[in-house]
């Protein structure tokens, strides 16, 4: 007997790096084959897109901590701001404990995660 496949499930990938976004949407694709993923490489054109589309909430917002336009921190305190926001993980390659914590001061961050993204590691907030 199947499993019954998981319903459609929306989720952005934000990260400065195109390969990191595509590892992300391979991953929860074989999660979820329903999922849709949009990825930006922006973290401003992401903000833009979650305010513009604020009817279209994803069920989880996957961040990188350390980009080049504005880093994952100024993205959460913007992102924040919007009528109920979405869940966010952060991934990122830093294992500085102090980001760790940091990432715990956001009641939307639920979850801290080192790269590389995996099944394993994501599984839990999908």
């Amino acid at each position: 007997m199947q499993d019954d496949p998981l319903p459609y499930q929306f989720y952005v990938a934000v990260d400065d790096d195109a390969i990191n976004n595509l590892v992300c949407k391979k991953v929860i694709e074989k999660i979820n084959p329903n999922a849709e993923v949009l990825c930006f490489t922006s973290p401003s054109k992401a903000i833009e897109y979650l305010f513009e589309n604020s009817d279209k909430k994803p069920n989880l917002i996957i961040l990188d901590i350390n980009m080049p336009e504005i880093d994952g921190w100024e993205f959460l305190n913007r992102y924040q701001k919007i009528e109920n926001p979405a869940s966010v993980v952060m991934l990122s390659s830093s294992k500085d404990e102090s980001d760790i914590k940091k990432s715990r001061t956001y009641d939307i961050v639920k979850g801290y995660i080192e790269k590389p993204l995996n099944i394993d590691k994501i599984t839990k907030y999908i």
